[in-house]
């Protein structure tokens, strides 16, 4: 914990996990933290993440006739 009673993560560790899974939510997960920071942490750090339909491969459109 912080100074503010706030989880403090190990930015490094953050990548590190999310290089592996590619997926914002897994790396939440298994520290057991908000998606929103870990998504914050990755843009500090410059990290491009992937939109999470690349990620599951679901396509969120439809074909349209």
């Amino acid at each position: 914990m912080g100074g503010e009673g706030k989880t403090k993560f190990n930015y490094d560790q953050v990548v590190d996990l999310y290089n592996k899974y590619q997926n914002v939510r897994k790396v939440a997960e298994e520290l057991s933290a908000d998606r929103t920071a870990i998504e914050d942490i990755l843009h500090s750090m410059n990290v491009k993440v992937l939109p999470g339909c690349l990620v599951s491969g679901k396509k969120s459109s439809k074909p349209v006739a």
